[in-house]
């Protein structure tokens, strides 16, 4: 099948083939999760996107089209307040159903589920596909993605000298010098603390996202601005903010 590479923004699968397919297989992810495929995609500020992935160029031009139509891996805009996403659950029109079919019974690409990990800098779509249909997709999520997360980190991080050769633009970004805060994006290490928040908390948030001095935020709420403070220092400690700027970053990754 020849290949129309103005169909994607950018792919290098085909190019860097041996090394992602060593990484696979170094980290032996088939024998840990019996997952087959794999497509990473990293979606930057400016929409700008980059896909690296062990399917061959031509299941992945298919996937492209179809999956562009058919799931949340290409579709910034579905995959809002999610964590996870099970393809199988949406409901495909005629001709979403059609590319979806072909590429399970051609190609034999089951689409399993995908990860959605936001950082400020750019959001990671961790697709995981099998070579045949899974009875229970969530149950394999719930039992493999942990895993699936250390293999994204590792296969990023030994790819991110050829993910910055090519995005040479993007090659200051903390999100690609700091392993460390790849690797917290990645396993979604704040989701633990957000879950410590409370609801009246979460309302402060809210209210600081849309610019509210603690004065206002007080009015709003209807209740002290010493309240408010406290409400404040209470969010620093368990976000692990030093200021109100930093809560602003992390609500925005994380969709508080």
């Amino acid at each position: 099948m020849s290949i129309d590479f103005t169909l994607y923004e950018i792919i290098d699968s085909v190019k860097y083939r041996e090394k992602i397919q060593q990484l696979y297989l170094e980290f032996s992810l088939y024998k840990k999760t019996k997952i087959t495929n794999f497509c990473i995609g990293i979606c930057f500020k400016d929409n700008k996107k980059y896909f690296l992935s062990n399917m061959p160029d031509w299941a992945i031009q298919w996937h492209k089209i179809g999956g562009s139509r058919s799931d949340e891996v290409f579709n910034l805009e579905l995959m809002r307040n999610r964590n996870h996403y099970i393809p199988r659950h949406s409901k495909y029109d005629f001709v979403q159903q059609f590319l979806v079919e072909r590429e399970e019974e051609n190609f034999k690409y089951f689409d399993t589920y995908s990860l959605i990990r936001r950082h400020t800098d750019c959001t990671f779509i961790l697709l995981a596909l099998h070579n045949h249909k899974v009875i229970d997709p969530q149950k394999i999520h719930d039992d493999t993605y942990d895993i699936f997360e250390d293999f994204c980190i590792y296969f990023i991080s030994n790819m991110i000298t050829k993910i910055i050769e090519k995005n040479s633009e993007y090659k200051s970004l903390p999100i690609f010098t700091d392993k460390r805060l790849l690797t917290l994006t990645i396993k979604n290490g704040l989701i633990k603390e957000t879950k410590k928040l409370t609801d009246r908390e979460y309302e402060c948030i809210k209210l600081m996202k849309n610019n509210y001095p603690p004065k206002l935020i007080s009015r709003a709420m209807n209740i002290t601005e010493k309240t408010v403070r406290n409400y404040i220092e209470s969010i620093k400690e368990k976000l692990g903010c030093s200021s109100i700027f930093e809560i602003y970053e992390k609500s925005i990754q994380y969709d508080l």
